[in-house]
């Protein structure tokens, strides 16, 4: 099963965390307790509290205000209960491991609420001082010993060693592969958000904003390839019958619903293989995968298509037309030394020919 750390929020997942350490110190609390080490289980007292309080403040969305403090509590508390313990217990217990486990808590956290630029400056804070407190821990009890043994005081023995060992080698387990998998859904979140982003940018790079039609930098790229099938294709070349007029007479909102139905038409009838560009202004060019005479029927279903919409204004009916200029590839002879972009402009030039023909014969028409 996947994890989609993005369906939490922030605040829920630090306060998991917190309730996780406030689990694994009240299981401390108890153990202390239990051997009569009440300095430290005093302490896990207070460590218990503080996460308590840091989780409801979770709750109640103020824990963002302040997420530096928090963290910072966080963290020392995790670096001065480990140098506690392994101060007072010695080495062989095993509490210097969560002074390695301060790092990607830290970080996990950092990630969420600090800022980009404080980020590297905190972690690398956070490191040096576990790796000073750590040495210091470690030089103190190969001189001294535990400082427990060292004042005569109630020491574990044997047994007690092993099991207290196990725990703190269990939670710094569970804690390294719940921050490992955290981590792995965190970045998987990210790519999928950075691949969701860009593939809106290569939308709007190719699509025009009003209408959803394509541009006409989609179209150059969509001819090259279309140039190398050698498939049979017409060039359709469309403009609205007087735009100007709608827009002067009802306004350019009237305009643009007007823009906008007209492009659902196209987008409705051209099939996947075809591409509707919207050319410039009122003008749509299309092309169509087929004959010249598949293509003429096709053309002919839009125009058809755009004299139904029976759009209405402010209570005023709008009648639209379109009239159209067809291009056939096979009209053209090919010389294989050009480029495509050269046939593309031969075609559209005759296409724009017969629009306007179309235009000066009557409009609301498919000329070929």
């Amino acid at each position: 099963m996947k994890i989609d750390a993005s369906k939490f929020s922030v605040d829920n997942k630090f306060r998991l965390i917190c309730i996780c350490c406030a689990v694994t110190h009240l299981t401390f609390l108890i153990e202390f307790a239990s051997l009569s080490y009440f300095l430290l289980a005093g302490f896990n007292v207070l460590s218990v509290t503080l996460y308590i309080c840091c989780a409801a403040a979770c709750d109640k969305g103020t824990v963002s205000e302040h997420a530096d403090n928090w963290i910072n509590a966080i963290y020392s508390e995790i670096v001065v209960h480990a140098f506690l313990c392994t101060l007072f217990l010695g080495v062989d217990v095993g509490f210097y491991v969560y002074y390695l486990l301060t790092i990607p808590i830290a970080a996990y956290c950092l990630f969420f609420y600090g800022s980009r630029e404080k980020f590297r400056k905190q972690i690398v804070l956070f490191t040096s001082a576990s790796v000073i407190l750590l040495i210091i821990s470690v030089v103190f009890d190969n001189i001294f010993g535990p400082f427990y043994e060292l004042m005569n005081i109630h020491t574990l023995n044997a047994t007690g060693t092993i099991i207290m060992k196990t725990v703190n080698i269990f939670f710094a387990m569970v804690c390294l592969c719940a921050f490992t998998l955290m981590f792995c859904a965190e970045i998987s979140g990210l790519i999928r958000e950075l691949g969701k982003k860009n593939d809106e940018l290569e939308y709007i790079a190719e699509h025009d904003a009003l209408t959803g039609l394509y541009n006409r930098h989609a179209l150059w790229g969509y001819f090259d390839e279309l140039m190398k099938k050698e498939e049979s294709f017409c060039v359709i070349m469309g403009d609205i019958d007087d735009f100007k007029k709608i827009n002067d007479t009802y306004g350019h909102d009237c305009g643009d619903i007007v823009l906008k139905n007209v492009a659902k038409v196209f987008l409705d009838e051209v099939r996947e293989e075809d591409i509707a560009v919207r050319w410039g202004g009122e003008e749509i060019l299309m092309i169509l995968i087929g004959t010249r005479n598949d293509c003429l029927a096709r053309t002919e279903k839009i125009r058809s298509h755009i004299n139904k919409l029976g759009l209405v204004y402010d209570e005023e009916n709008i009648n639209v037309s379109m009239t159209f200029g067809l291009a056939n590839y096979t009209e053209l002879k090919i010389n294989s030394g050009a480029q495509s972009s050269t046939y593309m402009d031969m075609l559209i030039s005759v296409a724009d020919k017969r629009l306007y023909e179309g235009k000066n014969s009557g409009k609301n028409k498919v000329v070929v």
